[in-house]
């Protein structure tokens, strides 16, 4: 991803109870372009969430405190201006159930540890791009390199 200038950045907070986990996170997503917060627990996200209104929210589901179902259900009761921020489990619970559940409090995606930092800078670029009329292709197509595409680029271009 290319990198961008400061004040355009995207940022997204990541809630991480492992401290180690949630830098190297921090780290891969800031050398993808996006300026990451961090918060180490479910109740300090959800204080950071109401103060930095981040683009994306990175959430462990298993975290002491509140889990991230709880997280993500408290969000969503902030109402209409934290409504659409984008929500993307991270997750060493591979059952289908926890799936459903996280979809059915408004998770738009889930990251299976450990992590591939690809797939994930993937699933942010696309979760981002929904409403920006960008296009991401998938990394198996193209790739280690993502490519986007302004629709209303492609849409000029000579046919």
């Amino acid at each position: 991803m290319p990198q961008t200038d400061r004040r355009t950045r995207q940022r997204i907070l990541c809630i991480e109870d492992d401290r180690e986990s949630a830098r190297l996170i921090a780290e891969e997503l800031f050398d993808c372009g996006f300026d990451v917060d961090i918060a180490y627990n479910g109740h300090d996200g959800i204080a950071a969430i109401e103060k930095g209104r981040p683009d994306l929210v990175l959430c462990d589901i298993c975290m002491p405190g509140i889990s991230g179902f709880e997280v993500l259900q408290r969000l969503r009761q902030l109402g209409p201006r934290l409504a659409k921020t984008h929500f993307v489990f991270l997750t060493a619970l591979t059952e289908l159930d926890n799936q459903l559940k996280g979809r059915q409090f408004g998770a738009d995606d889930f990251i299976i540890k450990p992590i591939d930092f690809d797939e994930l800078a993937t699933a942010i670029a696309a979760r981002l791009a929904i409403g920006s009329n960008t296009v991401v292709a998938p990394l198996d197509v193209i790739g280690k390199t993502n490519l986007s595409l302004s629709l209303g680029e492609y849409e000029r271009a000579p046919q």
